[in-house]
């Protein structure tokens, strides 16, 4: 089968290579691809940054992806909970089920965390392999890009939940990015007062995307100017909530500084380079901090039952984050234009 790998530690290089087809082993099942979207990790992993040097260590080569939909072609013994023929979503990291995290229902901050992917062959190919246990059945008319989509928008759930009650409150997500972008409809949805968007002026296409699914959104890239609007829109002068979801390492100090006092900031990205942080305003002003990482289990049938059930305008504002299909094929051509971080999201699709 094609698939696309990371053969080499060099920086953005990726590979397709004919592979074998996995084989089925116990709790385990085949699932062949249908659609595979490109993930700000698979740009670290692209890139090489200094972080995915590390997770990687003495880990390539690897097949890479974890954001796919696909039907189960076969399943492992003892396989109960999901059946040949069925279409599927899994979640990305693998836990052991035994320590602390795990039995307090934290399984995806398992203290042996493994993620497809990385330490497990991803889902970029024409088969994957997954532990049954990490998959969520869906309806058969389930929308295949809406799928496709789950494990991005399930870090924006992640978010969300995080936040608690975005009924009413103010928030701010710098990064217009895919998971900015799917925060700002969730809480759309969730009823907040008003959605902030800090980007760059290079962000001006996705911004537009934004402004045309999200009711009174206000989008920005001058820092100056939010900084402004804030001081005379809100009464505090900072929102109720920020969120960090650029990755960029002058993203934290620029939550900390726009939210009010006794506000919330997360953070959502993944850094390339350390960020550089001053923590006394948060100290100062009773600041709360969270890091927001992959969704846990009991919250995957929640979300993927909420996507099923949104309005058709709903379904097209998820599904418009997609700016391109490229065939697998066509994989190094799909990064070179990621990296380009111009295009929103980008599928990669093995039937092509």
């Amino acid at each position: 089968m094609l698939a696309v790998v990371k053969d080499k530690p060099l920086e953005n290089h990726i590979a397709l290579q004919e592979v074998p087809v996995p084989g089925v082993t116990e709790g385990w099942v085949l699932i062949k691809v249908d659609l595979i979207g490109i993930c700000g990790s698979d740009l670290h992993t692209y890139h090489w940054t200094k972080d995915y040097q590390q997770r990687f260590k003495g880990l390539l080569p690897a097949i890479i992806g974890h954001e796919y939909t696909g039907i189960v072609e076969a399943v492992g013994s003892g396989v109960t909970n999901v059946f040949a023929g069925d279409r599927v979503v899994s979640r990305t990291p693998i836990s052991c089920g035994r320590c602390q995290p795990c039995l307090s229902g934290q399984e995806a901050i398992c203290n042996e965390r493994r993620l497809l992917g990385v330490h497990y062959d991803g889902a970029m190919a024409e088969y994957v392999t997954v532990p049954a246990r990490n998959c969520h059945r869906l309806p058969p008319d389930y929308s295949p890009n809406l799928a496709a989509l789950s494990e991005p928008i399930s870090i924006a759930f992640g978010v969300i939940h995080k936040i608690g009650r975005p009924l009413g409150k103010n928030i701010l997500i710098i990064g217009p990015g895919p998971i900015g972008y799917f925060i700002a409809l969730l809480a759309d949805m969730a009823g907040a007062h008003k959605v902030f968007v800090l980007g760059l002026p290079s962000d001006k296409k996705r911004f537009e995307l934004f402004e045309r699914y999200i009711p009174g959104v206000e989008v920005e890239s001058d820092l100056q100017k939010l900084k402004s609007k804030l001081k005379q829109g809100i009464k505090d002068g900072g929102v109720d909530v920020a969120i960090e979801a650029s990755g960029s390492p002058q993203g934290p100090q620029m939550a900390i500084e726009l939210t009010r006092k006794q506000g919330l900031v997360v953070q959502a990205g993944i850094f390339a380079d350390s960020p550089s942080i001053d923590l006394n305003a948060a100290v100062r002003n009773q600041i709360t901090i969270k890091g927001s990482p992959a969704l846990p289990e009991r919250l995957w049938d929640r979300l993927l039952a909420l996507l099923a059930s949104t309005s058709k305008k709903q379904q097209e504002g998820f599904e418009a984050a997609i700016s391109d299909i490229f065939p697998l094929k066509g994989a190094v051509d799909a990064f070179k234009k990621a990296g380009e971080r111009k295009a929103m999201k980008i599928l990669l699709s093995p039937k092509q």
